[in-house]
């Protein structure tokens, strides 16, 4: 093994072995609360492995409002080898974490032939504590499957663009649509590709210089330099052929933007579809617009000094959250303007990829199409961040070779700011990683944080009622009511908790709040019509009131959030409901449909041999 080769396998496993030593914990963590039971332990699909239907269903769904069949198919893969086992599904999440940090390190790498400082970006995508979200928690496999099909393109890419044939550029093209369907926000990666034409691959023409000694490295020679009497001297095209024009790089990305607009169709589609975009209309474009300048300083604040970092940071337009004020948008705007100006003006490429890399890579998810609650999320910088990197390491270095001359002094000064930065990085990213061990530390986390927003209670308040606090999970339930009472899930928990606390009429008064406000809300219904089937003496109005919203639950018994048993308890409800209305043909049909669901339920039998004589 040549020397280079054996340092870069050094810093792969230097990669791997910080990856791990920041999330290996996980590998004992359990589900939260937070769309694990959507996605993994009570999705049926996901439950029964790979199989020809469970293939067909990922291809088409738009299950979690979202179209993102590599990402199913790759739980259900885990399903598969592992059953429903959390942390085999963690272990796979953090192993492709560090497939994608070692795919990142060989693609800068490949494009600046600068090893180490390339190592040192990979590094921090692999430890920054913004990236815990995504890769401790399950439901974010997403994020995880679409760096590794990034990460891979970019180095896809710097191949095509040392010798461009069709072979690299369909491999670039499978690795897009790869990613695409993990997750789509990566239809800003053509673009990137283009701003990585500018540097380091220069590719296009009149771009910002390289530093000295910038990519000479695989595939650059002496006639490929530029002449001092250009306007960049210093600068080494790393492709085969001359700089092209920019309308020409742009035409050959055509196919790849294509690919990027039909994801954002579908994506925006299947999300409306789903009701993800239902906060939309609460929060004018103004508000979204400031909310999303605001939101682009917080994630450099965070970027920088990672601390209060929780699950879900209340939208200053919904209940619960702040409003933001002139001063802060005004700050916020200056503050981006300023970075902006500097970035230009100081003419190095790094600087002004790096930069436009954050900013664009962040504008699916910045909020001006809001989809969600949150103001702002750290799993959205899963990618964008890397951008940051590229600009602190890439930059910092050349910053370093201006103030230090000396080169003995200068790798010292750099490894100590490395080493404290990625330490601190590391230390903090493993703390925050203990918040997704389970849904009761995650909660626990979110009151510490944003005490205020009813999303957060509502959680807090389920968690204290599966742990038997009724009088606290009434009080943080009903908080949430009182700051959002739209809030429908808040309702139908605290009705829950009020039902088992025997207080029916109150938990029935809670429940008809959670149906008016979302008609659609299965369990709900199924909690409305069981309560109304409680009732000391149900007369035949209440009995034709609870078959009518149990009717409603068994018409949503296809959601992927609801397990066999429930949906055979709904059966049973509905069936007693129509025995007490005289329908007893519909009342065996209906505990037949339950037996089919749950064979193991004694009194459906029972009640099923009464109406049909053991027939």
């Amino acid at each position: 093994m040549t020397r280079r080769a054996a340092l870069h396998v050094a810093c792969i496993a230097a990669l791997v072995a910080a990856t791990l030593a920041v999330y290996a914990q996980t590998f004992t963590f359990d589900f939260v609360h937070w769309d694990d039971p959507l996605y993994v332990r009570d999705n049926p699909q996901v439950r029964r492995g790979l199989t020809g239907d469970g293939v067909r269903w990922a291809m088409t769904t738009g299950e979690a409002a979202n179209w993102h069949p590599v990402t199913w198919l790759s739980l259900m893969t885990d399903a598969t080898l592992f059953g429903i086992e959390p942390g085999a599904f963690h272990m796979t999440n953090v192993l492709l974490h560090a497939a994608a940090a070692a795919l990142l390190y060989l693609a800068l790498r490949r494009m600046t032939d600068r090893p180490i400082a390339s190592a040192v970006v990979a590094a921090l995508f692999a430890v920054h504590p913004l990236h815990v979200e995504s890769v401790a928690w399950i439901s974010q496999r997403k994020d995880v499957l679409a760096a590794v099909f990034a990460h891979g393109a970019l180095y896809a890419y710097a191949t095509y663009a040392e010798r461009r044939t069709m072979r690299r550029y369909a491999a670039v093209t499978l690795l897009l649509v790869l990613g695409l369907m993990s997750k789509p926000t990566l239809v800003t990666l053509p673009a990137a590709l283009l701003l990585l034409d500018c540097w380091p691959l220069r590719r296009l023409r009149l771009c910002p210089p390289l530093p000295p000694g910038e990519g000479r490295g695989k595939g650059a020679t002496e006639h490929q330099l530029q002449p001092p009497s250009q306007a960049f001297s210093g600068d080494v095209q790393r492709s085969a052929t001359p700089p092209a024009r920019p309308m020409h790089l742009v035409l050959e990305k055509l196919p790849w933007f294509a690919l990027a607009a039909l994801a954002s169709i579908i994506t925006y589609r299947v999300q409306d579809a789903g009701g993800a975009t239902g906060m939309q209309p609460m929060i004018d474009l103004p508000t979204r617009m400031a909310n999303a300048a605001v939101a682009y300083v917080q994630y450099l604040a965070k970027a920088a000094w990672p601390t209060n970092l929780t699950y879900l940071y209340t939208h200053p337009a919904l209940p619960g959250g702040t409003p933001l004020t002139l001063p802060q948008i005004v700050v916020a705007v200056l503050v981006l303007a300023a970075i902006t100006l500097s970035t230009v003006a100081a003419r190095r490429g790094a600087l002004i990829v790096g930069w436009l890399w954050f900013l664009g890579m962040l504008v699916p998810m910045i909020g001006l199409v809001q989809v969600g609650r949150q103001a702002y999320a750290d799993r959205y910088t899963y990618l964008p961040l890397t951008g940051l990197f590229i600009m602190l390491v890439f930059g910092g270095a050349e910053l370093l070779r201006r103030v230090i001359p000396p080169m003995r002094l200068r790798a010292v000064t750099a490894v100590l700011i490395v080493s404290l930065a990625l330490g601190s990085f590391a230390v903090a990213a493993y703390g925050q990683a203990q918040h997704w061990r389970d849904a009761e530390s995650l909660v626990a986390r979110g009151m510490q944080i944003t005490p205020g927003d009813p999303v957060v209670l509502q959680a807090y308040g389920s968690v204290q009622q599966a742990k038997g606090d009724r009088d606290a999970a009434i009080d943080a339930l009903r908080r949430a009511v009182r700051i959002d009472p739209d809030f429908a899930e808040a309702h139908n928990s605290l009705g829950v908790s009020l039902q088992l606390s025997g207080r029916l009429d109150e938990a029935i008064a809670h429940y008809r709040e959670a149906v008016r406000v979302d008609p659609s809300h299965v369990r709900a219904h199924y909690h409305l019509g069981r309560a109304l089937l409680q009732r000391p003496g149900t007369a035949a109005a209440h009995a034709a009131e609870a078959m009518e919203h149990l009717r409603r639950a068994a018409a949503g018994r296809t959601a992927t959030d609801l397990d066999a048993r429930l949906l055979a308890d709904i059966e049973h409800n509905l069936g007693d409901a129509l025995w007490r209305l005289g329908e007893l043909d519909q009342a065996a049909a209906a505990y037949r449909r339950c037996l089919a669901l749950n064979p193991d339920d004694p009194q459906a039998r029972t009640k099923l041999d009464r109406l049909t004589g053991g027939n």
